[in-house]
Protein backbone atom coordinates (compact mmCIF):
# COMPACT_ATOMS: atom_id res chain seq x y z
CA UNK A 1 0.00 0.00 0.00
CA UNK A 2 0.90 3.85 -0.51
CA UNK A 3 1.21 5.55 2.45
CA UNK A 4 0.95 8.98 -0.49
CA UNK A 5 -2.38 9.09 -0.27
CA UNK A 6 -4.83 11.97 0.66
CA UNK A 7 -9.21 12.33 0.47
CA UNK A 8 -10.35 15.12 -1.44
CA UNK A 9 -14.34 15.80 -1.02
CA UNK A 10 -16.16 15.49 -4.43
CA UNK A 11 -17.38 18.51 -5.03
CA UNK A 12 -13.61 20.21 -4.81
CA UNK A 13 -12.41 17.23 -7.17
CA UNK A 14 -11.45 17.42 -11.14
CA UNK A 15 -9.18 14.52 -12.07
CA UNK A 16 -7.25 16.57 -14.30
CA UNK A 17 -5.90 18.03 -10.99
CA UNK A 18 -5.22 15.38 -9.04
CA UNK A 19 -1.33 15.54 -9.06
CA UNK A 20 -2.23 19.38 -7.95
CA UNK A 21 -4.17 17.84 -4.46
CA UNK A 22 -1.33 15.02 -3.76
CA UNK A 23 1.27 17.44 -4.14
CA UNK A 24 0.05 19.79 -2.19
CA UNK A 25 0.41 17.48 0.93
CA UNK A 26 3.52 14.81 -0.17
CA UNK A 27 6.15 15.22 -1.74
CA UNK A 28 5.95 13.42 -5.50
CA UNK A 29 8.51 12.05 -8.03
CA UNK A 30 7.76 13.28 -11.73
CA UNK A 31 7.21 9.87 -12.70
CA UNK A 32 5.07 8.95 -10.39
CA UNK A 33 1.41 7.85 -11.41
CA UNK A 34 -1.49 9.33 -10.09
CA UNK A 35 -4.38 7.11 -9.26
CA UNK A 36 -7.98 7.60 -7.58
CA UNK A 37 -10.89 5.85 -6.09
CA UNK A 38 -13.98 6.97 -5.91
CA UNK A 39 -15.54 6.47 -1.74
CA UNK A 40 -19.56 7.09 -0.73
CA UNK A 41 -20.15 8.62 2.81
CA UNK A 42 -19.56 11.54 2.68
CA UNK A 43 -18.44 11.63 -1.36
CA UNK A 44 -15.06 12.20 -2.02
CA UNK A 45 -12.20 10.37 -3.71
CA UNK A 46 -8.83 8.86 -2.47
CA UNK A 47 -6.15 9.96 -4.33
CA UNK A 48 -2.76 7.95 -4.55
CA UNK A 49 0.10 7.82 -6.19
CA UNK A 50 2.57 4.29 -7.17
CA UNK A 51 5.77 4.92 -8.31
CA UNK A 52 6.02 4.55 -12.41
CA UNK A 53 7.62 1.17 -12.36
CA UNK A 54 5.79 -0.14 -10.00
CA UNK A 55 2.54 1.16 -12.27
CA UNK A 56 4.45 -0.11 -15.20
CA UNK A 57 4.77 -3.81 -13.97
CA UNK A 58 1.37 -3.88 -12.77
CA UNK A 59 0.03 -2.97 -16.20
CA UNK A 60 2.51 -5.50 -17.83
CA UNK A 61 1.50 -8.05 -15.84
CA UNK A 62 -2.45 -7.57 -14.79
CA UNK A 63 -3.67 -5.75 -18.16
CA UNK A 64 -7.22 -5.65 -16.89
CA UNK A 65 -6.77 -5.30 -13.41
CA UNK A 66 -7.59 -1.96 -11.63
CA UNK A 67 -5.67 -0.69 -8.72
CA UNK A 68 -7.06 0.55 -5.92
CA UNK A 69 -5.71 1.71 -2.47
CA UNK A 70 -5.53 -0.71 0.30
CA UNK A 71 -7.91 2.06 2.32
CA UNK A 72 -10.36 2.79 -0.32
CA UNK A 73 -10.92 -1.04 -0.22
CA UNK A 74 -11.11 -1.16 3.72
CA UNK A 75 -13.36 1.79 3.73
CA UNK A 76 -15.77 0.62 0.89
CA UNK A 77 -16.18 -2.66 2.81
CA UNK A 78 -16.56 -1.39 6.18
CA UNK A 79 -19.05 0.72 4.92
CA UNK A 80 -21.35 -2.59 3.32
CA UNK A 81 -20.85 -4.69 6.55
CA UNK A 82 -21.76 -2.08 9.14
CA UNK A 83 -24.83 -0.58 6.90
CA UNK A 84 -27.16 1.67 8.73
CA UNK A 85 -26.55 4.87 11.08
CA UNK A 86 -25.06 4.00 14.68
CA UNK A 87 -24.67 6.26 17.60
CA UNK A 88 -21.49 3.63 18.04
CA UNK A 89 -18.22 4.92 16.78
CA UNK A 90 -16.72 2.46 14.79
CA UNK A 91 -13.01 2.47 14.49
CA UNK A 92 -11.29 0.15 11.78
CA UNK A 93 -6.93 -0.70 12.68
CA UNK A 94 -5.63 -2.70 9.57
CA UNK A 95 -2.49 -3.46 10.99
CA UNK A 96 0.04 -4.43 8.39
CA UNK A 97 3.90 -5.13 9.17
CA UNK A 98 5.02 -1.69 9.88
CA UNK A 99 2.02 0.94 8.96
CA UNK A 100 -1.42 1.26 11.00
CA UNK A 101 -4.26 2.26 9.14
CA UNK A 102 -6.70 3.82 11.06
CA UNK A 103 -10.14 4.65 9.50
CA UNK A 104 -13.22 6.21 11.54
CA UNK A 105 -17.20 5.74 11.25
CA UNK A 106 -19.91 7.44 13.23
CA UNK A 107 -23.32 6.81 11.87
CA UNK A 108 -21.85 5.17 8.64
CA UNK A 109 -19.97 8.75 7.37
CA UNK A 110 -16.41 8.36 7.46
CA UNK A 111 -15.29 10.53 9.92
CA UNK A 112 -11.08 10.01 9.63
CA UNK A 113 -8.20 8.05 7.79
CA UNK A 114 -4.95 8.21 7.75
CA UNK A 115 -2.00 5.56 8.35
CA UNK A 116 1.14 5.52 10.41
CA UNK A 117 4.56 3.89 11.04
CA UNK A 118 5.18 1.84 14.29
CA UNK A 119 8.02 -0.28 15.47
CA UNK A 120 6.24 -1.92 18.17
CA UNK A 121 2.80 -2.51 19.89
CA UNK A 122 3.04 0.73 21.98
CA UNK A 123 3.60 2.43 19.00
CA UNK A 124 0.73 1.13 17.42
CA UNK A 125 -1.55 1.98 20.91
CA UNK A 126 -0.12 5.50 21.41
CA UNK A 127 -1.52 6.28 17.32
CA UNK A 128 -4.82 4.48 18.15
CA UNK A 129 -5.04 6.68 21.32
CA UNK A 130 -4.10 10.56 20.12
CA UNK A 131 -6.51 10.04 17.24
CA UNK A 132 -9.07 9.12 19.65
CA UNK A 133 -8.31 11.86 22.10
CA UNK A 134 -8.04 14.25 18.96
CA UNK A 135 -11.65 13.17 17.65
CA UNK A 136 -12.47 13.18 21.57
CA UNK A 137 -14.11 9.87 21.06
CA UNK A 138 -14.47 8.23 24.41
CA UNK A 139 -13.01 4.87 24.54
CA UNK A 140 -16.11 3.44 26.46
CA UNK A 141 -18.45 4.37 22.95
CA UNK A 142 -16.53 3.06 20.33
CA UNK A 143 -16.16 -0.48 18.60
CA UNK A 144 -12.54 -1.35 17.66
CA UNK A 145 -12.35 -3.39 14.88
CA UNK A 146 -8.78 -5.24 13.85
CA UNK A 147 -8.07 -6.33 10.55
CA UNK A 148 -4.43 -7.58 8.90
CA UNK A 149 -1.53 -9.35 10.82
CA UNK A 150 -3.18 -9.49 14.62
CA UNK A 151 -3.90 -12.61 16.06
CA UNK A 152 -7.11 -12.91 18.51
CA UNK A 153 -5.51 -14.13 21.85
CA UNK A 154 -2.52 -11.69 20.83
CA UNK A 155 -0.55 -9.76 22.95
CA UNK A 156 -1.74 -6.61 21.00
CA UNK A 157 -5.09 -7.55 22.03
CA UNK A 158 -4.60 -7.71 25.92
CA UNK A 159 -2.91 -4.36 25.44
CA UNK A 160 -5.59 -2.22 23.38
CA UNK A 161 -8.31 -4.11 25.62
CA UNK A 162 -6.81 -2.57 28.69
CA UNK A 163 -7.92 0.92 27.31
CA UNK A 164 -10.39 0.46 24.95
CA UNK A 165 -14.00 -1.75 26.34
CA UNK A 166 -15.00 -3.24 22.71
CA UNK A 167 -12.02 -5.12 21.01
CA UNK A 168 -12.62 -6.94 18.21
CA UNK A 169 -11.48 -8.90 14.97
CA UNK A 170 -13.27 -7.57 11.92
CA UNK A 171 -16.22 -10.37 11.74
CA UNK A 172 -16.03 -12.80 8.67
CA UNK A 173 -17.70 -11.98 5.77
CA UNK A 174 -20.55 -14.74 5.72
CA UNK A 175 -22.31 -16.52 2.82
CA UNK A 176 -18.81 -15.43 0.35
CA UNK A 177 -17.41 -18.64 -1.58
CA UNK A 178 -13.71 -17.87 -1.39
CA UNK A 179 -13.58 -21.02 -3.81
CA UNK A 180 -10.25 -22.81 -2.82
CA UNK A 181 -9.30 -20.42 0.37
CA UNK A 182 -8.95 -23.03 3.27
CA UNK A 183 -11.55 -22.51 5.74
CA UNK A 184 -8.83 -22.45 8.53
CA UNK A 185 -6.97 -19.16 6.86
CA UNK A 186 -8.09 -16.32 9.34
CA UNK A 187 -10.41 -13.91 6.79
CA UNK A 188 -9.16 -10.65 8.97
CA UNK A 189 -6.00 -11.46 8.00
CA UNK A 190 -6.15 -10.90 4.62
CA UNK A 191 -9.52 -8.95 4.48
CA UNK A 192 -8.28 -6.42 2.06
CA UNK A 193 -7.19 -8.62 -0.76
CA UNK A 194 -10.39 -10.91 0.06
CA UNK A 195 -12.65 -7.85 -0.20
CA UNK A 196 -11.16 -6.25 -3.08
CA UNK A 197 -13.87 -7.26 -5.61
CA UNK A 198 -16.65 -4.76 -3.87
CA UNK A 199 -14.62 -2.26 -5.66
CA UNK A 200 -14.84 -3.34 -9.21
Amino acid sequence: ASDVYKRQPQPLFQAANARKYLEFVHPLNKTDRINYDEIKAPESYLIHALPDLLSAWIAANFTASPVFHVCAVLIRNFLIRFRGGSPVTRIMANVQTDVLDIIIFKDSVLQFCNSFYYSNHTDLLYYLLFVIEQLKISTEDLSLYLSGAVESKSELIKLLNSYIRYVDLIPESSGKDFGLLPDMLPQHRYFDLLNVSLCV
